[in-house]
């Protein structure tokens, strides 16, 4: 089948990780053996406003992916101005589709990656065009707040004008179907987890018990709670670590808050890590932690699982889906107690959790095969 992937953010080479997960799924489904292009229009962020490709219409074949980028630059506000960005991004999107049109691109399904910008674009490039369309909504504002009116506005015209909306976890769908009073159409796809993230029987390089977690430095990842929470649970313990992987705009304020209870033995700042690091940390662990207030998805809890780590997870939408008994502990949001006791049921229980088993079920739901065969269904359901 020939696939149209339009993201709304993508890698770029000052921010390779920007849209990942989407770059990642775009190779999946091509290694599953649909023609896949990607059209990118996605605005440049400061870490690129050098980059030379910004203003060019570029082509790569990126791992059997046909990527075409046009993108500019934001220059640190047009992306503010949601009239703007939408202008400019559905200019270059039919600029760079008519360009593909003429060397002699068809395709059966577009699937664009959040309905702002994207979803949106591609609505109208799916109405002047005739293409059916998918939408999966991966935005964590769906979940943390009520959008704005004109953002309510694009979502009811994109969900309305499209043959599938995709939500990546049952609170984030629940929650637009509220918001747009449509459910026809709607169905839930988990993301997936990089094959880098494997069960393997590595024996752990330290005798101590690891808690690992990674996330950016923010405040709704709730690293500073994560960590009180840990230093009164282990307060009169030598040998329980917590390690902690990612960067942000927190970092100063949480190695104050380590080095002002003395923690610094037992509570490490590690920084950004590549996958290959995190998958490192996760098989020298011994459980997975991330106590953050809202996720549409959290796939760091399906990468640990796919290790065969239980984790400790809050209800915040995204991991409601993920966690139940036979993998982890799941807790309320902020609930000081309860995450207290979840660290030392953990560390006391670890055993009766099945390491092997965790990743089996993990692979068995999220892994590239498992997700590319559901959108593989519903792309052939809505062909013309």
């Amino acid at each position: 089948m020939n696939l149209l992937i339009i993201p709304s953010w993508y890698p770029s080479k000052g921010l390779p990780g920007n849209g990942i997960f989407f770059r990642e799924q775009a190779i999946a489904l091509s290694k599953a053996g649909h023609q896949v292009t990607v059209i990118d229009v996605s605005f440049h962020g400061r870490k690129d406003i050098f980059n030379s490709k910004i203003f060019r219409l570029t082509y790569q074949n990126d791992e059997g992916v046909h990527e075409y980028s046009l993108k500019t630059p934001s220059f640190y506000i047009l992306s503010r101005f949601l009239s703007i960005h939408l202008f400019i991004f559905k200019t270059l999107l039919f600029f760079v589709f008519k360009k593909l049109s003429k060397k002699g691109y068809k395709f059966d399904v577009i699937h664009a990656h959040s309905f702002c910008p994207a979803g949106y674009c591609a609505s109208k490039l799916s109405e002047k065009y005739g293409i059916p369309l998918v939408v999966t909504e991966h935005s964590s504002g769906l979940i943390q707040a009520i959008p704005k009116k004109r953002e309510r506005q694009l979502l009811i015209h994109t969900v309305g004008h499209c043959n599938k909306f995709v939500s990546v976890s049952e609170t984030l769908q629940k929650n637009i179907e509220a918001y747009t009073g449509i459910s026809d159409n709607l169905q839930v796809v988990p993301n997936m987890f990089s094959s880098i993230f494997s069960y393997s029987n590595i024996k752990k390089t330290s005798n101590d018990f690891v808690f690992f977690s990674v996330g950016f430095l923010i405040d709704r990842k709730r690293f500073a709670f994560t960590i009180s929470c840990f230093n009164k649970a282990f307060k009169d313990y030598t040998n329980v670590k917590l390690r902690i992987a990612g960067g942000g705009e927190l970092h100063n304020a949480l190695q104050k808050q380590i080095d002002e209870n003395n923690l610094s033995e037992k509570v490490q700042l590690l920084g950004g890590l590549n996958r290959e690091q995190i998958k490192t940390e996760l098989d020298n662990c011994n459980a997975f932690v991330l106590a953050s207030a809202a996720e549409t998805f959290g796939v760091v809890y399906i990468e640990a699982m796919a290790c065969g780590k239980p984790v400790i997870a809050t209800r915040n939408g995204g991991a409601n889906d993920i966690v139940n008994e036979t993998n982890g502990i799941l807790i309320d949001v902020d609930n000081e107690e309860q995450l207290i006791k979840a660290f030392q049921d953990m560390y006391q229980n670890v055993n009766k959790f099945d390491s092997k088993q965790i990743a089996a079920d993990c692979c068995a739901k999220y892994s590239e095969e498992a997700v590319v065969k559901q959108l593989t269904k519903i792309y052939e359901a809505i062909k013309k």
